[in-house]
């Protein structure tokens, strides 16, 4: 960023979200949108280890998450995300939204009875950090 701003580079093709402010407040820096569809952004569980080796497990998580809470968390603006629930980006033939609550709204009642027939056991969950965008 201060190689840029210092005019010692020329360009960087992927700014961090939360440093865009600094780059839109110099006149000398040209913010150019060449991603008009945006990135799309993964959740992967390790299926191998528990409590995720149990699909009800993975299917309990996946319904107690809201996708705009991680946008929210790892995006920051809204200007920068778009809340999605198509398998494949929003915006292209392929990105067919899905109707329904599914990544939009949690749904706790339907957690809770797939975590008691599950057998979960209350074992502790780590959620990393996001680690840096590939294009």
């Amino acid at each position: 960023m201060n190689a840029l701003i210092a005019g010692e580079i020329d360009m960087i093709e992927q700014v961090p979200h939360d440093l865009i402010p600094i780059l839109k407040a110099d006149k000398a820096v040209q913010i150019v949108n060449w991603n008009p569809l945006g990135q799309q952004f993964v959740i992967r569980f390790n299926h191998l280890t528990k409590p995720f080796d149990n699909p009800k497990i993975r299917l309990a998580a996946l319904y107690s998450m809201r996708q705009e809470d991680y946008l929210k968390a790892t995006v920051g603006e809204p200007e920068y995300y778009k809340v999605c629930t198509a398998a494949f980006v929003c915006g292209t033939p392929n990105g067919v939204e899905i109707k329904g609550d599914l990544l939009t709204q949690a749904g706790f009642r339907e957690v809770k009875a797939l975590l008691k027939e599950a057998g979960y056991d209350g074992s502790p969950v780590v959620l990393m950090q996001s680690t840096t965008l590939r294009c």
